[in-house]
């Protein structure tokens, strides 16, 4: 009823029941989703200031990627956990958020929330293994290619639970 009657609270709200129902990822003990090939790599992305960067370049990383929309409420919802979980293990591991809207606009995004977030903007066609099929959808990718994590929805990224799995991925 609140949503209809004072509409500048629709933001608001959704992004506190997005919040409320956003889970913890977790690593499963099973074998892994898939593994990458080589050519799952070649996925060419430009950084903030237009410069190309090739994902290959995170290979052999724990990477977290990302793939995100300023525009998408469950996007918007799992931000503040990647900030914190990217202050803490920038120097550990590749977090990779990936978008294909125009600069300008993410850009204004990061600055209007204080993010300081490696954001990479699509500039190939993303390998079938990384093809998102909603926003937002993240993948957890250990040192060797294999695809550990593949969530579609908000999640609480920075959960103990699961800083405590990459810890393990990362011998910490």
């Amino acid at each position: 009823i609140i949503l209809i009657i004072i509409p500048g609270t629709r933001k608001d709200i959704s992004s506190f029941f997005i919040k409320l129902t956003m889970r913890k990822p977790s690593i499963s003990e099973n074998k892994p989703i898939a593994s990458l090939s080589s050519q799952d790599y070649l996925l060419d992305l430009r950084d903030l200031n237009g410069q190309f960067v090739n994902f290959e370049q995170f290979k052999g990383e724990v990477i977290l990627f990302n793939v995100w929309a300023t525009w998408c409420p469950p996007c918007r919802a799992e931000m503040p956990s990647l900030q914190k979980l990217y202050n803490d293990y920038k120097d550990k591991m590749a977090i990779v958020l990936v978008t294909d809207e125009e600069i300008s606009v993410v850009k204004n995004f990061l600055d209007e929330h204080n993010y300081v977030l490696p954001v990479y903007f699509q500039a190939s066609a993303y390998p079938e293994l990384l093809h998102p099929k909603a926003f937002p959808t993240t993948f957890l990718i250990n040192q060797k290619g294999e695809i550990l994590i593949r969530k579609t929805g908000a999640a609480n990224w920075n959960s103990e639970s699961f800083r405590t799995q990459i810890d393990r991925m990362l011998n910490l």
